[in-house]
């Protein structure tokens, strides 16, 4: 009814003997936009406030029009004209937006539109700044009705979709074009937003399907063809069995996540969702502290392969364990594997990708005692994380993101950030010092009273550096805030570059104990919390 209202008026406008400079052309730009929102009005609430917009648009100017008679000075009608101008170029723009919402793809189209700032909700206001010129050059009474014709309309699509990107950009120190990039391509996020938004449900099942269409696509682009693999397992887990292959004729490790518990669409989904993560890992070679993942492999139907640079050394928690071949661990080996683990997970945060399961058996060791991360960037998907904590806790382990190493912040409200790395990290740095798994042999309960109620810390030897020291308490405060990014622990406590081929450990040795300004050494305890 509003809308057939605001054609009367426009056409009134049109037929009539107007006083208002630039009337015919603005109100030829209203009627397109108000054709516009007819035709798919249903789609979405933004279109409807759109709609609402020009027809508030068309009322004013009305009113405007009603009082234009006595308007005689020639230098006002020439501003008028400059505003009419203004108003006729943005309700066009404005007709833009409401068009983008056509097509096969608009949802995924708005979220870039929204990174580049092509926003409904600006152009509202800037159409409200015009008329609110134009209501002043005319000397208009500001009464209740002029102010409800130029309040700002709410946008619930463009405001659900701005609040995931600015989540996105503060957790993963991303651009907003790249948090765009990776929502547009989220199921879930896809979800909140609709339902946020009023968005027709035929449109989401469209979106949905483009997405999981998209995925599988670009799953496929990074399938191998091994040229080999070994029958047996030289490693298990809760999670997954990993086999030496080879492609290329090079030595490979084959990690397979069982699917033999999931139907033909729960592994539809879970391959979907994993689309973009693998996408991502392939690309972090560059980096001499990152196990390079080549890509995925479809070895069969009860697997989703993923195939690896192979460590022969194994993981840094077996050589922890093994007290029989190595009894003691140097100062300076300890010192080089949390330097190489620290810049391991800043490149990683560099190219906007978290890991969420740090810890020493997630890290690897190569030649000369090299150390590099791996099992990171997966744990973003959803569905990988409830299916590998399904797994793991069917074979009687904990899930991944093993209690001990996780944020107070995690356990407790299950919020995630680079921070909550941090904390991990702290964990596998007292790995390195003690040798001991954090919290060994506690529950979860027991674990979340120590350290999310309490704020408990494990023992600290007294025998460690005072950079170490300094290190892991810094990083495992209870407030996220004051842990230190990993670009600030680089910065600090390993200040100089770190040569992608060497072990030689001489330049860690004297690297002096940092400080920060906002906090010297932690006051924390070490006694133990048991």
């Amino acid at each position: 009814a509003a809308r057939a209202n605001a054609r009367v008026m426009v056409n009134a406008l049109l037929t009539g003997a107007s006083m208002l400079p630039g009337i015919f052309n603005v109100s030829w730009a209203i009627l397109a936009v108000l054709d516009e929102v007819d035709s798919m009005n249903a789609k979405a609430q933004d279109i409807v406030a759109a709609g609402q917009r020009v027809c508030d648009t068309a009322e004013f100017l009305t009113i405007l029009n009603e009082n234009a008679a006595g308007f005689k000075s020639d230098n006002a009608k020439v501003l008028v004209e400059r505003y009419m101008d203004q108003l006729e170029s943005l309700l066009k723009r404005f007709q833009d937006g409401v068009a983008s919402f056509k097509g096969k793809g608009w949802l995924s189209r708005k979220w870039h539109n929204l990174a580049h700032n092509a926003l409904l909700q600006k152009l509202d206001r800037d159409i409200i700044e015009v008329l609110e010129k134009l209501r002043q050059a005319y000397h208009l009474a500001m009464d209740r009705h002029v102010t409800e014709l130029l309040s700002k309309k709410t946008y619930n699509l463009e405001a659900a979709m701005q609040q995931q990107i600015q989540l996105l950009v503060s957790k993963q120190h991303v651009t907003p074009e790249a948090a765009a990039e990776q929502l547009a391509n989220d199921e879930n996020v896809l979800t909140v937003v609709a339902s946020r938004a009023g968005v027709a449900e035929s449109d989401v099942s469209a979106e949905r399907l483009r997405i999981r269409e998209d995925k599988l696509k670009l799953l496929k682009a990074h399938e191998l063809t091994l040229d080999s693999i070994e029958k047996e397992p030289f490693a298990r887990g809760g999670q997954a069995q990993v086999h030496k292959g080879t492609f290329t004729d090079k030595v490979v490790a084959v990690k397979l996540v069982p699917l033999r518990s999931l139907s033909d669409q729960e592994i539809e989904r879970l391959k979907s969702s994993l689309a973009t993560e693998v996408a991502i890992c392939t690309k972090l070679s560059r980096s001499p502290f990152i196990v390079q993942v080549y890509g995925v492999v479809n070895v069969d139907r009860n697997f989703f392969g993923m195939v690896m640079e192979y460590m022969h050394r194994g993981s840094l928690r077996t050589r922890l364990d093994d007290i029989g071949n190595y009894p003691t661990i140097s100062e300076k080996q300890r010192l080089w594997w949390c330097r190489q683990i620290a810049a391991g997970i800043q490149f990683l945060y560099t190219n906007g990708v978290s890991h969420r399961d740090l810890k020493s058996s997630n890290v690897l060791l190569a030649s000369r005692d090299s150390c590099k991360i791996t099992d990171f960037g997966l744990a973003r998907s959803e569905e990988f994380r409830t299916h590998t904590t399904q797994l793991t806790m069917r074979s009687g382990g904990v899930p991944a993101g093993t209690y001990g190493f996780m944020a107070p912040e995690l356990l407790q409200n299950n919020e995630f950030t680079e921070k909550s790395d941090v904390y991990s990290y702290a964990m596998v740095c007292f790995e390195i010092v003690t040798r001991e798994r954090p919290w060994r042999g506690l529950s979860l309960p027991q674990i979340m009273k120590y350290v999310a109620d309490e704020g408990k810390r494990p023992e600290l030897p007294l025998h460690v550096s005072a950079i170490l020291i300094s290190l892991i308490e810094i990083c495992w405060k209870q407030d996220p805030n004051d842990r230190p990014t990993f670009a600030s622990i680089n910065q600090n406590f390993f200040p100089r570059s770190l040569s992608s081929g060497s072990s030689s450990f001489g330049s860690i040795s004297d690297v002096d104990t940092p400080s920060f300004d906002n906090d010297s050494t932690s006051s924390m305890t070490r006694r133990s919390a048991t």
